[in-house]
This record gives C-alpha cells, sequence and structure tokens, in this order.
C-alpha cells in the first residue's frame, strides 16, 4: 500500500511523467515544477524503498515462473 501511495503521489504532481525526467519541455522551456520544497534525502529513500520492492517482488515472480 505504501508503493501504491507514492506511486499515485507521483502521478498526482507529474501526469504527464516529464517534469520529473526532463530540466526543459520539449519546446525548450524549463520545466515547471511546482513542489520546490521537498526533502530531496527523502525522496531519495523512498525511491529506494520502492526500487527493493520492486526487485524483490521481480524475484517472487520469477521464482513461482520458474518453479
Amino acid at each position: 500500500m505504501a508503493v501504491e501511495k507514492a506511486v499515485k503521489q507521483f502521478h498526482d504532481w507529474d501526469k504527464s511523467g516529464m517534469t520529473f525526467r526532463y530540466a526543459t519541455t520539449k519546446k525548450g522551456a524549463v520545466a515547471k515544477f511546482q513542489h520546490a520544497d521537498i526533502d530531496i534525502e527523502n525522496l531519495k529513500d523512498v525511491m529506494s524503498g520502492i526500487a527493493n520492492f520492486f526487485s524483490g517482488f521481480d524475484g517472487w515472480l520469477d521464482s513461482i515462473a520458474n518453479a
């Protein structure tokens, strides 16, 4: 549920997925990000946790697929 909540929050912040990935828009303008008060250290921890979740889940799915 925590991963789902985090992914949903990212989607709500950036529905196109462009702002988090690119510093400029397709037209070359600087991408505007409305959440300038993000705690980068916390974001790093959250993203590491999500990556660990998906890595573990992928390993679990692989183990059942090969059983």
